[in-house]
């Protein structure tokens, strides 16, 4: 009985996050979704970096400045400054990777598609990239 009672909680939840969003009348298409989503996650992306990048030079003044006047104090702050830096090369590793990614199947960072890229659905499957002449 209990399963029965989640399972249309979770039903109904679902259907009041997805019928908004689907009979919403700004949005043309489930591009045009996604090409918002993915200005939210773009957002989301550059608030992430902002902290790493905060927390790092956090851990820098704790080790720099007059506040490391105890060894606890340092060591504090050179762990927040190693932590810093592994978040922000993770991040920057990632979002090398999905760059790349993006520019094989010919999606700019902006959202837009290209023809460049390697799998191009208007063209109807792979293509070879071209290289000089």
């Amino acid at each position: 009985m209990n399963m029965k009672l989640n399972k249309r909680i979770y039903l109904a939840s679902s259907l009041a996050l997805v019928l908004p969003v689907v009979s919403f009348a700004a949005l043309d298409s489930l591009r045009t979704l996604l090409v918002d989503f993915g200005g939210l996650i773009n957002f989301g992306i550059r608030i992430v970096f902002g902290l790493a990048m905060a927390f790092f030079f956090w851990g820098g003044a704790q080790f720099i400045l007059n506040d490391a006047a105890s060894d606890k104090t340092r060591e504090d702050g050179k762990k927040k400054m190693l932590w810093g830096v592994i978040a922000l090369f993770v991040m920057f590793s990632i979002y090398g990777i999905l760059m790349a990614i993006g520019n094989l199947i010919g999606i700019s960072p902006n959202g837009t598609s290209s023809s460049s890229g390697l799998y191009t659905p208007q063209q109807g499957g792979y293509t070879l990239p071209t290289f000089g002449n």
